[in-house]
């Protein structure tokens, strides 16, 4: 609401939050199946109760362990380069969506 109140025609894109554990079998990966959808479902609750407001849904579902460091030597919960790439795309349909 701030945003809107201080520029009611900005764009906001917002970000889903993928299971970045999917198919690593990593011991996160099934509460994390559980809890991200429901903040996924928040998140768009939120975001259609404005006009242009938009949320980006990358999926990692079962491929966390090619998109993410997860699996390497030393674990690191964050998507690679593969991964940044899947989460721009899903930046670039939700502005495509939009048009």
């Amino acid at each position: 609401a701030r945003i809107r109140k201080a520029d009611a025609d900005v764009l906001v894109l917002l970000l889903g939050y993928p299971n970045f554990f999917s198919g690593t079998g990593h011991v996160f990966e099934a509460s994390a199946g559980r809890v991200l959808p429901r903040l996924d479902d928040a998140i768009g609750g939120v975001a259609a109760e404005f006009d242009r407001v938009v949320v980006a849904e990358p999926s990692f579902e079962g491929r966390g362990g090619e998109l993410t460091h997860i699996l390497d030597e030393a674990f690191d919960p964050h998507p690679n380069n593969a991964g940044h790439a899947l989460i721009a795309g899903a930046f670039e349909r939700a502005l495509e969506a939009l048009e």
